[in-house]
């Protein structure tokens, strides 16, 4: 397993989008961290896990267990502010 830190910053923030898996301002900061087509959703069965979607690394889709990183998104989604932030992704090996 390999990890990558991801960098939520300022300009992913300005354009970020509330409610929209695909332009939030998590979304955004996976873009440019190397995952083109990431998508972020929260699950609704299991409170602090963070679903991210269209990870080619990870099959498609990954679980991240993360209270803070799914707490910050759902006070973004409901007006509330969010401030530049990291997280850790932890991510598998790649298969050759």
């Amino acid at each position: 397993m390999t990890t990558q830190t991801i960098h939520v910053r300022g300009k992913h923030l300005e354009k970020g989008q509330v409610r929209d898996p695909d332009h939030c301002p998590v979304a955004r900061a996976l873009r440019e961290a190397g995952f083109p087509r990431a998508s972020v959703t929260l699950s609704m069965r299991i409170d602090g896990v963070v679903l991210l979607q269209n990870v080619p690394r990870i099959h498609q889709q990954m679980r991240v267990e993360n209270h803070d990183l799914y707490r910050r998104i759902t006070a973004y989604d409901y007006g509330g502010a969010m401030t530049p932030f990291t997280f850790t992704l932890e991510l598998p090996e790649t298969t050759t």
